[in-house]
């Protein structure tokens, strides 16, 4: 029960994969004149345990465009996610309960070292992410993405997001008030649960294998909320982004690892498009 409400806390980082050979796909064909390229993320992870190969930085150099998930380097977009994420008229102690608040809030102190009470009005997502930030067992975590922007930048390359901050917290949004805080509330109560299932996704991811990445996700899936809000309806609209990027420039796609596989992933469907979809070792 605990690792399966874990994988609340994988939201934007990491859901379920299909059982294929690589992280990096080449995508060519249908008439594309160049090619281009996808590339599963994990968001946040040790320094130790990442970094952009030769042939990754290759493949990005040949791009004449990259695109994350978001475009974190718009101006305002820490503002704009605070905004996001703020309650409306309402508390999580009014959402929880005192009793119940002040049993998480006490939880919270031991695993964070901060108080509840500093994202009382902040959705629980605000609190579910700083639990995966200190799940994940090291004091120098980069974002891969940002690494990836940063080299993009350097070589004169655009940027671009595949969506809205809106968009993403949207997705966040569909899932019941209720059900966010029973998870948040269960991964305060199950947090070595938590924290042991990071640490076999991390182990897992570092493969750069999705076939043994499926086996472990089929073993600690999500429900059909994720399923359908967070991997399904996001990767329908990335098509379409993706679609028309690539037949006006070459892309780089940087994108959480749980978008490319399955039946709803960015694989198939760029299959379905017409598109040849190649594994690349990296």
């Amino acid at each position: 029960m605990a690792k399966r409400l874990f994988t609340a806390l994988l939201i934007l980082l990491f859901i379920k994969a299909e059982a294929q050979s690589s992280l990096l796909w080449e995508i060519s064909g249908n008439q594309l004149k160049k090619p281009s390229y996808l590339f599963g993320t994990f968001h946040l992870i040790c320094q130790s345990d990442f970094s952009i190969s030769q042939e990754l930085a290759g493949k990005l150099r040949t791009v004449e465009q990259f695109y994350a998930e978001l475009d974190i380097t718009q101006p305002g977009i820490q503002q704009e996610l605070i905004t996001q994420l703020t309650l409306k008229g309402t508390t999580l102690n009014a959402l929880m309960g005192a009793a119940g608040f002040e049993k998480a809030r006490a939880s919270f102190k031991q695993i964070t070292g901060m108080d509840l009470q500093l994202f009382n009005q902040f959705k629980p997502f605000m609190s579910l992410n700083l639990l995966a930030l200190y799940a994940i067992p090291c004091a120098d975590k980069i974002q891969p993405e940002t690494l990836f922007i940063q080299m993009a930048k350097a070589h004169k390359i655009p940027v671009a997001g595949l969506e809205t901050l809106a968009d993403q917290i949207a997705a966040i949004d569909a899932q019941p008030m209720e059900d966010q805080l029973k998870t948040l509330a269960a991964s305060l109560q199950n947090y070595d649960s938590v924290k042991l299932v990071m640490k076999q996704l991390l182990n897992v991811y570092k493969l750069n294998n999705t076939d043994s990445l499926d086996s472990f996700m089929e073993q600690n899936s999500s429900d059909d909320y994720f399923e359908k809000e967070l991997i399904e309806k996001r990767n329908n609209r990335w098509i379409t982004v993706i679609d028309h990027a690539i037949r006006n420039k070459s892309a780089f796609f940087a994108v959480g690892a749980g978008h490319l596989g399955g039946k709803a992933g960015l694989i198939t469907l760029l299959r379905k498009q017409g598109y040849t979809l190649k594994p690349i070792n990296y």
